[in-house]
């Protein structure tokens, strides 16, 4: 079972367009594997695309946390929010049919509080100084965990209501 066997790609970059824009995350769908599925991309700051746009930035801020809290989903069948290494909120809401787990649908990109942020990680993973990934942050939207929570709900109905037109 394969993403594409729920939607085609061009329905999934829909379905990550309306993510980001009901909740202003940088959206994302991924295969079992941990692959994204389609090229999608809005982002929620002026600092994701720096971090997304190095190879070894993405790899040590983006992908370690992706593939843990994608791991937590798929064993809870459960979303799962959490902070990526920089500090920002992820959210990873498992795709299951039936017994079968097919992918992870989600965001990133908006923080509970600023202070959490990692200036100093983030500046030595991409390689600028410290005081201009902390005016890069100022872009970063606050989410509180109430919104968090919405948005989490929100990407849940959506993928059950996938899964139910899928049948």
């Amino acid at each position: 079972m394969m993403m594409e066997d729920l939607m085609s790609l061009g329905e999934w970059e829909l379905f990550e367009q309306e993510i980001n824009q009901t909740t202003g995350l940088n959206a994302a769908a991924f295969d079992a594997d941990g692959n994204r599925i389609t090229k999608f991309a809005a982002w929620a700051n002026t600092l994701c695309p720096l971090i997304k746009g190095n190879p070894g930035s993405a790899q040590a801020i983006c992908s370690v946390a992706h593939q843990e809290m994608a791991r937590q989903a798929q064993l809870t069948r459960l979303a799962v929010l959490a902070e990526c290494d920089a500090g920002m909120l992820k959210i990873c809401v498992p795709i299951f049919k039936g017994e079968v787990f097919v992918g992870i649908a989600g965001g990133c990109g908006r923080m509970a509080d600023r202070d959490r942020l990692e200036s100093y990680h983030i500046s030595q993973a991409i390689g600028i100084p410290e005081a201009q990934v902390e005016e890069l942050a100022d872009s970063i939207p606050i989410l509180t965990e109430h919104e968090a929570q919405a948005a989490a709900d929100f990407i849940a109905a959506r993928v059950a209501e996938i899964l139910r037109a899928a049948n």
